[in-house]
């Protein structure tokens, strides 16, 4: 940070985005991380305001056909020391670091409950692997964990509701499609949290 800017409220604009709405119009505020304080990421930001930019989207002849950029602008006071290092962000990060660590933990949790499975569904444009999670009962132990057994029902109810020998029904849930999307990875660990509990609607 230049020494020219320590200890000065500094305004930022940002001016490509697409969307007609966000929920800085509704309070949210940046994300941010300073070296001096661990790189520990917090809400922060004064005099947020969102919306229309002068930035076309791409020539037109006619105004009253042109589209424009929508435009985020900020102030942050900048701390005093020029040697600290300040990181903004949209919201908060979640690394490819955290999804492997999360999901070591998410595997060491069901060992015993015998109901996750990891395989990799693709690769991505940068060669990483994209990780495949199946969910279900006797996934490691019964070679045809896709059939529904009765057995798994203890409630009397339960067992009148399900067909005998069928085989179980599949629900695809994705999440964090495009790299920015953070949001999405953060609704997915606590959405895979859910599932792999011991709440009565898990089990």
């Amino acid at each position: 940070m230049p020494e020219l800017f320590s200890g000065r409220k500094i305004k930022f604009t940002v001016c490509n985005f697409t969307k007609p709405q966000t929920l800085y119009s509704s309070g949210m505020r940046i994300c941010v991380a300073r070296q001096s304080q661990n790189f520990v990421w917090e809400r922060a930001g004064e005099n947020i305001k969102y919306g229309k930019s002068k930035a076309m989207r791409r020539p037109c002849e006619d105004p009253t056909l042109c589209r424009y950029f929508n435009q985020l602008t900020f102030s942050y006071t900048l701390p005093k020391s020029s040697q600290d290092q300040i990181y903004f962000a949209y919201s908060f990060p979640y690394t490819f670091s955290k999804l492997t660590a999360f999901l070591k933990q998410l595997h060491l949790y069901c060992q015993s409950n015998d109901c996750l499975k990891q395989t990799n569904l693709c690769k991505s444009l940068s060669g990483v692997n994209t990780p495949l999670l199946t969910i279900t009962s006797r996934i490691h132990s019964d070679p045809e964990y896709n059939v529904i057994r009765m057995s798994e029902f203890e409630d009397a109810m339960s067992k009148i509701s399900l067909p005998m020998h069928k085989k179980k029904k599949y629900a695809i849930i994705s999440g964090r499609v495009h790299p920015g999307e953070t949001p999405s990875s953060w609704m997915m660990q606590g959405f895979l949290k859910c599932l792999t509990g011991n709440s009565h609607q898990a089990v």
